[in-house]
């Protein structure tokens, strides 16, 4: 561990900060909590689940087919999905599983800040989020049939989440800025 030491450590964070972006919707939802005083243990928890299932992952998939191998595949994890074999024969072909819920956790992850944005839209301009929400779809699938491969679709995607990245970490201080300008704290509203 750390045998060419920090700088190989450092350059690994820009590649894994995209799997943690997501974590300004749960800025926006603790407004909608019933107990917001336990919002932070709540966020803690949100976060830390996929940090230790992501670490574990991490450390199974080297385990299993070693750091050279990880390193040449394009998602390590499924790879390895077809190599589990259950006992019995319960289950012939593990990957499906490995599908099904791989798809569930895409449709979760794209859910939440789809309905975020028809949301936030819908009250910008003061309108049903329905309509948004049916405009959000149409710019979503003419941004998705833009990329004509699969390494366009991942620097699309690197793009997206770095622009994801930098919005989140900035528009929660320009807004708290403005609150703390106008005057604006939780126990007014």
């Amino acid at each position: 561990m750390l045998a060419k030491g920090l700088k190989p450590l450092v350059k690994g964070i820009k590649a894994t900060t995209l799997s943690y972006t997501g974590y300004e919707s749960m800025l926006i939802l603790t407004v909608f909590m019933k107990k917001r005083h336990q919002a932070v243990k709540t966020i803690l928890v949100g976060v830390g689940i996929p940090m230790i299932l992501y670490t574990v992952i991490v450390i199974v998939a080297v385990g299993a087919l070693t750091v050279e191998e990880v390193k040449t595949l394009t998602w390590p994890l499924a790879t390895l999905s077809v190599e589990i074999e259950l006992p019995g024969g319960i289950i012939e072909r593990f990957e499906v599983v490995f599908i099904v819920l791989w798809i569930l956790i895409i449709y979760t992850s794209f859910v939440v800040p789809y309905y975020l944005s028809g949301l936030g839209l819908g009250q910008i301009f003061k309108r049903d989020i329905n309509s948004f929400m049916y405009g959000l779809l149409l710019v979503i699938y003419l941004v998705a049939m833009v990329p004509p491969d699969i390494n366009t679709v991942f620097k699309l995607g690197d793009l997206i989440g770095y622009t994801g990245l930098v919005a989140g970490g900035l528009v929660p201080f320009i807004l708290l800025g403005i609150a703390s300008i106008r005057g604006i704290n939780d126990e007014k509203n």
